[in-house]
C-alpha cells in the first residue's frame, strides 16, 4: 500500500492500514519526488510504517511530477540504503521498464549499476 509521496502522508493511509492487517505477505511503498529532500521523505515513510507489521517496503520511481537528474537518481539509492539499514527489512525497487530504461539507466555507474542490487 502507498503510504506517502515527496511530504505527504496518502490520505487512505489509515484507513488501508487496518484493512489489510489479515494478509499474511504486507508491503508499503513511498512515491519518490524530485521536489523534497531524500532525508524528509525517508523519515516520514519510517515514521508512517514503524511497528505497523509491515514485510518490506518498496521505492516508487515514476516521472509524474520529477524532473530527472544525476541527483535525483543519487538520492533514490540513499533512501533505499537508509529504509533497509533501519528497518533491517528487504525494499524493493518499484518502477516500470521505460523509467528504468530512460531515467535510471543514462545515471548507472558502467560497469554494475546500482539498480541491480534491489529487487525490481
Amino acid at each position: 500500500m502507498r503510504t506517502s509521496y515527496g511530504l505527504m502522508t496518502d490520505e487512505k493511509c489509515e484507513d488501508f492500514l487496518e484493512a489489510i492487517q489479515p494478509l499474511p505477505g504486507r508491503g508499503a511503498y513511498h512515491y519518490f519526488s524530485s521536489g523534497s529532500p531524500w532525508e524528509d521523505q525517508a523519515e516520514l515513510f519510517l515514521s508512517l510504517t514503524k511497528d505497523k507489521g509491515f514485510h518490506f517496503f518498496a521505492l516508487d520511481i515514476d516521472k509524474a511530477f520529477n524532473k530527472s537528474s544525476m541527483g535525483f537518481i543519487q538520492s533514490a539509492e540513499k533512501w533505499m540504503n537508509f529504509v533497509a539499514k533501519e528497518t533491517g527489512k528487504r525494499v524493493l525497487l518499484y518502477t516500470n521498464p521505460s523509467v528504468y530504461i530512460e531515467w535510471l539507466m543514462p545515471f548507472a555507474e558502467a560497469e554494475k549499476p546500482w539498480m541491480q542490487d534491489w529487487p525490481l
